[in-house]
């Protein structure tokens, strides 16, 4: 038996900064990157017969702007392939339907329907399995000077910057087939589906959209305060092709932040050490929500009948499983420095979780920490 393994892998990323103006850059970045497991055991059989078997797998990312309708696009596309494929029988083919190798609830079809539902429009893919959408840019955006447009405030001001971010990516795992070809039917609703597998499919599917931050005003203040507020939100969509089940989380949160050093203080059991208090505060609130579809669920009972309205609009989906919870966070820190070598650290930290289902219970964290570090140095 001789077997050959090779793995691939290959990275491609472009990045460029543009200085709209003297006070506003933005901050471009595309990345595709895809990999291969290949083997193949090549075995001799005593009658001098050659044998081989071959496995791959592999995985393939790439930057995206993911801003599709969502899972009732999803939905409709993968309902209008079954209704292409109806041919006034209890079967559903796409040999006797219309022949554009579109097969609903097929694992390739999933994900050029999931692709085009999530990243928006008819998002087209490249590579040799036409499974990498065209690669977009991601982005940042900042903006500093901004204290000379905030009114009144803006005066005690000494420096104001406001920032906004996005990345998108979309991330796919697929396989080599063993067996190809035409499979028996399945029975979905009143019908029986003739499925076809090609030599690759998809085995897992992600798209991620973050904007982080959303917004984000940093200011440091005359007084050498320093203060920040930002808005995050993401949004992580997955589709597990065994199950045919789609999961949506979407996470959102404000969180702030206080800065200030009190200069100069001394403490009583060291009255001739003078050193910095650094005082920090932090506070936020985040909502968490999952939702489960089931798209497997929702085509069959949109063709339990056996003469359907071939109208997809005139179709729902059945209400998703919802979980999640709401997060509330706060903390103070207190950091003193009595030399370059012996520093110390107090922390507070308040946490609050409220789950969205009645089967976890709310809870509520208090946490105190006291830190006390010596650098012991030798030569």
């Amino acid at each position: 038996t001789l077997p050959k393994n090779n793995n691939f892998s290959d990275n491609i990323t472009v990045g460029t900064k543009l200085n709209i103006f003297s006070n506003l850059t933005v901050d471009l970045s595309w990345n595709t990157n895809w990999d291969e497991r290949r083997t193949e055991i090549i075995s001799l059989t005593p009658g001098g017969e050659f044998g081989s078997t071959i496995s791959a797998s592999g995985n393939i990312s790439s930057s995206v702007w993911a801003f599709g309708k969502g899972y009732r696009d999803l939905f409709e596309r993968q309902l209008q392939t079954a209704f292409d494929d109806l041919n006034g029988t209890s079967t559903i083919s796409d040999e006797t339907g219309n022949g554009d190798g579109r097969i609903v609830l097929n694992r390739n079809t999933l994900e050029e329907d999931f692709r085009r539902a999530y990243l928006g429009g008819n998002t087209g893919a490249i590579g040799e399995k036409s499974y990498t959408p065209i690669p977009k840019p991601n982005w940042r955006i900042t903006w500093t000077g901004v204290e000379e447009y905030i009114p009144f405030l803006g005066n005690l001001m000494s420096r104001a910057t406001l920032s906004h971010g996005y990345s998108g990516s979309y991330r796919l795992g697929w396989s080599l087939n063993a067996i190809t070809g035409e499979q028996p039917g399945q029975g979905i609703g009143a019908f029986n589906v003739i499925d076809v597998k090609r030599d690759f499919e998809p085995t897992s599917i992600n798209v991620e959209q973050r904007f982080s931050p959303l917004i984000q005003l940093n200011v440091t203040w005359l007084s050498n305060l320093r203060t920040q507020i930002s808005f995050d939100r993401s949004k992580t969509n997955s589709l597990a092709l065994s199950s045919r089940t789609v999961t949506e989380r979407l996470s959102q949160g404000l969180t702030t932040s206080i800065n200030y050093t009190f200069r100069g203080i001394t403490i009583p059991f060291l009255p001739r050490i003078q050193n910095n208090i650094d005082v920090t505060i932090n506070g936020g609130f985040a909502d968490d929500k999952e939702q489960k579809f089931y798209l497997n669920q929702d085509i069959e009972q949109a063709l339990s009948v056996i003469n359907p309205d071939p109208n997809v609009d005139q179709y729902d989906f059945t209400d998703p499983f919802i979980t999640g919870q709401n997060r509330i966070n706060a903390s103070l820190v207190l950091g003193y420095r009595f030399s370059q070598t012996v520093t110390s650290n107090f922390e507070y930290t308040f946490t609050k979780v409220e789950p969205k289902s009645s089967a976890f219970p709310p809870r509520t964290n208090h946490d105190i920490r006291f830190n006390f570090r010596i650098a012991i140095q030798s030569r």
